[in-house]
């Protein structure tokens, strides 16, 4: 492939004059009328996207989206009352964005900052189950100039194009257009090719087509084409204008636009991942979007907290708006709350249970999180007060997670309300396993689960499935000394090549957990680069054994160094078979004394 010629165009200049065109950039001419606000750019923000049922991306049909409204380049919420319409757009692989929903309005408290955002519910994602599909979702506001950020939904979100559209003529258009991102080209700053991981630079073509249709726009097609880029959860920003380039290609000639050495310095890192769109100049356009990432899937574990709302906002003096102060900013923490111990510093909690909370973490092994009654972090919660008797309140707390609920006790102290207690409210259906002859344990909603223990094997299945097909852990023996890398290759690799199958260590699949110290996990992989496909990697673990080598689905290894004559094996797959709590079954497994 030629290299295409180096362009940069990132001025200030540039990027102020083509946010004025942003409006067309969802495919709406900007609106005449005049904005009933007093600024003149917003910043739209998808802050959650959550499937019915909680279902993993492979079940999921429908999911409900809410978008949050900043003046731009705040994060000062937009006012209460904005009437202007919220579009959500929805592109699903490479395909242009459609519109698919307009936004319902509410007001919310977080944080003790009262905002309104506005719901997208049941959007179709039911593509999205099969593994090769994703979805790209982003919100535009009418009448006001609007940069957002991208919503991506697949179980891999990756962008694959090995055969891009072609035109099939080419001609005058006087109307919208297809953008389509045809090649997306990483490079190091010498030219060379290189993976995801270790790209500094890309080269990008943009072809432009009559919307709907493989019609080209004619040779002679002048207007600026604008290459726009978002990384992570940002809004998008501009990276500049493309140079025109002609091609002859199956009897038809047409025009394309390169975009060369744009900076994708930051996507060497796993955790960052870039989307680019297209705008073009004075015309309205159907854009589609390029995910450029090891692992192109949205993580947004708590949405943005506004510095200052829509109105007038509550402060911290009610319990109500302490226990919401103080959920916000425990929640939005980066890194580990309970073993970093966060909550000693909070002027929300009361020393008691301070005190309570240290003791709970010291003897509960598994990552139990009595703050929150859980183990993994809700992405969201409302609150309600349900009794005021100073000095003396309760306040109920609702997640995100299905079935889960608790109630914070408050007490003034000082003249300020300080969370004394948590009580966990019981989860209908909770159940224990226990296997003294294996030497474990673990919970499960007996409600929606049942359980069946065989040979070294526990099944976990749901009421309506066949036991065996079903999730299941697998216990091995080992010796005290043994490692638990030494012990897979022993009993599980025995026999296959080191070069095909190995052992790595790993963190636990499931994110945001706090488990015991003493937990080690792993996994076995198979060689790979960064970029390689499903249908790669599942050639790849063929040569290993199966489903202990599986490929788009959780299955890995524990141990426990305070029982060093053990270790299990998960097969999970793509679902979760919850224990209560916002917890999954094998999230609760402990280790017996034997």
């Amino acid at each position: 492939m030629q290299r295409l010629l180096s362009i940069h165009l990132r001025g200030a200049a540039l990027g102020l004059a083509l946010l004025v065109m942003m409006l067309t950039l969802a495919g709406a001419r900007p609106v005449q009328a005049e904005s009933r606000t007093a600024f003149s750019a917003i910043d739209a923000k998808i802050e959650i996207v959550w499937p019915h049922g909680n279902a993993p991306v492979s079940q999921a049909s429908l999911v409900n989206i809410t978008a949050y409204l900043f003046e731009q380049n705040t994060r000062n919420s937009v006012p209460c009352d904005l009437g202007n319409t919220v579009r959500l757009w929805r592109a699903l692989n490479n395909q242009p964005a459609q519109q698919v929903a307009t936004g319902s309005r509410r007001t919310i408290t977080q944080g003790g900052v009262t905002f309104p955002v506005w719901d997208f519910n049941n959007v179709d994602v039911s593509a999205a189950r099969d593994g090769g599909n994703k979805y790209y979702f982003y919100v535009t506001v009418d009448g006001i100039t609007t940069t957002f950020n991208i919503w991506s939904h697949g179980a891999d979100a990756r962008t694959y194009l090995p055969d891009p559209v072609q035109p099939t003529s080419s001609g005058g258009i006087d109307g919208p257009v297809d953008a389509r991102i045809q090649v997306v080209w990483p490079h190091d700053e010498a030219g060379r090719p290189r993976p995801v991981n270790s790209a500094t630079q890309a080269n990008i073509t943009v072809a432009l087509f009559r919307q709907g249709a493989q019609q080209s726009v004619s040779p002679d097609f002048n207007q600026r084409v604008i290459l726009l880029r978002s990384l992570n959860n940002g809004v998008v920003d501009t990276v500049g204008a493309g140079v025109r380039r002609i091609v002859r290609q199956g009897g038809v000639t047409y025009p394309v636009w390169d975009f060369n050495d744009v900076d994708v310095w930051a996507a060497q890192d796993a955790l960052s991942k870039y989307y680019f769109r297209v705008l073009v100049q004075d015309t309205q356009t159907f854009s589609t979007v390029w995910s450029h990432g090891v692992d192109a899937r949205t993580y947004f574990p708590s949405p943005d907290q506004p510095q200052q709302g829509c109105g007038g906002q509550p402060t911290a003096e009610t319990p109500q708006a302490v226990v919401n102060a103080f959920y916000t900013w425990y929640l939005s923490y980066q890194g580990n709350p309970l073993v970093d111990h966060i909550y000693r510093n909070s002027a929300y909690v009361a020393p008691g249970f301070v005190q309570k909370v240290d003791s709970i973490v010291a003897s509960t092994p598994g990552g139990y999180d009595p703050i929150l009654c859980a183990q993994a972090r809700p992405a969201q919660f409302t609150t309600e007060l349900l009794n005021l008797q100073p000095p003396q309140s309760l306040v109920g707390v609702r997640t995100n997670i299905p079935g889960h609920s608790f109630q914070v006790a408050l007490n003034t102290m000082g003249g300020n309300w300080k969370i004394s207690d948590v009580t966990c409210s019981p989860t209908s259906g909770a159940a224990t396993f226990t296997s003294q002859r294996l030497g474990i344990s673990f919970d499960y909603l007996s409600s929606e689960a049942g359980v069946q223990e065989s040979g070294d094997r526990v099944y976990v299945y749901g009421l309506n499935t066949p036991p065996a097909n079903g999730q299941w852990v697998q216990v091995y023996r080992k010796a005290p000394t043994t490692s638990l890398e030494d012990a897979i290759r022993a009993q599980v690799l025995q026999g296959y090549s080191p070069q095909d199958c190995f052992v790595v260590r790993s963190q636990d699949p499931v994110p945001g957990q706090t488990n015991p110290p003493t937990y080690q996990f792993a996994r076995i992989d198979v060689p790979h680069q960064p970029g390689d496909g499903p249908g790669v990697l599942q050639t790849a673990a063929a040569k290993c054994p199966q489903p202990y080598a599986a490929v788009g689905g959780i299955a890995y290894f524990l141990a426990d160094t305070a029982h060093p004559d053990r270790f299990v094996f998960f097969s999970i797959g793509q679902y979760g078979i919850p224990a209560g709590n916002g917890r999954v079954w094998q999230q609760t497994l402990r280790f017996l004394d034997q």
